[in-house]
Formats: C-alpha cells, structure tokens, sequence
C-alpha cells in the first residue's frame, strides 16, 4: 500500500476513506466538485488493488480480534454496496449505455458538467434542491463506502456469493437489510436452504451487538422503502433507475445508509478506545 494505516490510529471525529492508501497523495487533495465520486470512479477504472487490504495486515487484523471482537478478516463483507444503484443511475443519466469506468475518469467534468446536469435535471423534473441532494449524499456515499464502519465479517464463506451474485443479487439487491429480512421471515428458502437461514440467524442474534449491526438492523424497514427496479437482459439482470421518484427515493436511501455507516465507525473507534 502507498500509504501504511494503522486502524489503531482511527479518529472517531475523521472518516477515513481506506482507498486513500491506495493512490498517491496529489490524487486525494483537492477541491474538485464531487472528489470522492471522482475516486471511487478512478477505484474502480485502475487496478490498484482491494481498498479492504488495509482490514487484512496483520497488525490490523490483530486489533479488530483484540479490540472488536472480529473473528474471522479472511471473509469479509463491504456492507452497503455502492457500486450496485450507482450503475442503475448512471443507465438513467446515459439513457442506455453506460460508459466504461476510464472513461468516465477521463471525461468526468464533460460528462458532468453544469450543462449536462441541467438537461438531466429538466428531463426528469427535478428541482434544483433535488439534484444538488441527490450528487452530495453520492458524494459522500462514495467515500463512506470504504470507511471502517461500512465492513463486517461475514457469518460463513458463502455470504458474499449469496448476497450479492446469482439468484441473490435479484432477492437481495446486495443489499444487508433484504438478506436480514429474508433471513427472519424465512423468504427464498429453495435459495438460501433452511440449514443457511437458520445458521445465519442465529449468527446475527448473536454477533449485532458485538458487530454494532444493531442500529441497521433497527432501520431495516425505513431502507426497505426502497426497491431499486430491475430488468432482465439476456441472461443477466440490471437494475435500472426510471424515473424521477427513483432518484428521490434513493437520495433518501443514501442519506439513511450516510448516517448509518457514519454512527457505527464512530462506535467502532470509541469501542477500540476501550480497551487501549
């Protein structure tokens, strides 16, 4: 890593975005419009690694044992997931096919530009207020999304897949809150198997305390309010956002998993705090 970060040395009053380690420093300084957007995006476009390394030294992953009770840093889990609606929004603002990664790095300020952000805006509706709202809780989503309190280990290895892969990114949307549901209402049983849904939840009876999942699991329904709409295409499914309500909605789901992600690394770093 570019950049060494000691998850002991985490300010409770800083969110520390772990895709800083990976880049040089001229790239994270700046006052560009929407920087943490522009980063994900260069993240994504450049193979500069996983940004959750930084969970997995060995110094690191001594303290999340010692100081937060984590288990097991083999199998870990990006809690919310950016990348999943951030797509679905970028085929509404292209009206059909999105550009690569690296293009969007290269071209950002065109292709975001005050002039293109207007036509969207007229095309859809939405106010002023509504569009600056909905790229500021983007913004700050795209750097949240690779802060400490946005990661949790993961009940077993097959998490991840099941969550976020197959027949589980159309039930679950990549999404903790629908994999929660699905787990206490017994839902997609043929999917997940009985043995599994048992097995996970009792995992998260027991671990959303230690884990501080609890506030998520409170706020399960307010984030359900959301569905994100989805499209078969072939033989893979899309989401696909349509129209102006979809974006409101999401402006307010972002907002909520915002909070959400920015109260527990704060409780994670004061829980750390603890024990020194």
């Amino acid at each position: 890593m570019k950049n060494e970060m000691k998850i002991s040395e985490l300010s409770s009053d800083v969110q520390v975005d772990f895709k800083d380690c990976l880049f040089h420093e001229s790239i994270i300084k700046g006052e560009r419009k929407y920087l943490n957007l522009k980063k994900w995006i260069r993240y994504s476009a450049v193979d500069y690694g996983d940004a959750d390394r930084v969970l997995k030294t060995a110094e690191n992953r001594k303290v999340l044992s010692d100081k937060l009770g984590w288990d097991n840093c083999k199998y870990i889990d990006c809690i919310f997931s950016f990348k999943t609606f951030f797509n679905a929004f970028l085929r509404l603002y292209f009206q059909g096919a999105i550009p690569y990664y690296g293009e969007l790095m290269d071209s950002f300020d065109d292709f975001f530009c005050d002039t293109k952000l207007n036509e969207f805006q007229n095309k859809y509706k939405l106010s002023k207020k509504e569009l600056c709202e909905f790229f500021f809780q983007l913004n700050e989503f795209a750097m949240r999304t690779h802060t400490i309190g946005n990661y949790m280990p993961c009940p077993d290895n097959t998490y991840n897949g099941k969550k976020g892969g197959g027949d589980g990114y159309v039930y679950f949307q990549d999404r903790i809150e629908l994999i929660i549901d699905a787990i206490e209402n017994k839902k997609y049983v043929d999917y997940l198997g009985r043995k599994t849904i048992y097995r996970w939840r009792v995992w998260f009876d027991s671990k959303k305390k230690e884990y501080i999942l609890d506030e998520i699991v409170q706020k399960k329904d307010e984030l359900m309010k959301f569905v994100c709409p989805f499209v078969k295409k072939g033989r893979f499914t899309i989401f696909v956002m349509q129209d102006k309500e979809n974006i409101i909605e999401y402006t307010k789901y972002l907002e909520a998993v915002n909070v959400l992600i920015s109260n527990r690394t704060y409780q994670m770093v004061e829980k750390m705090k603890t024990y020194e």
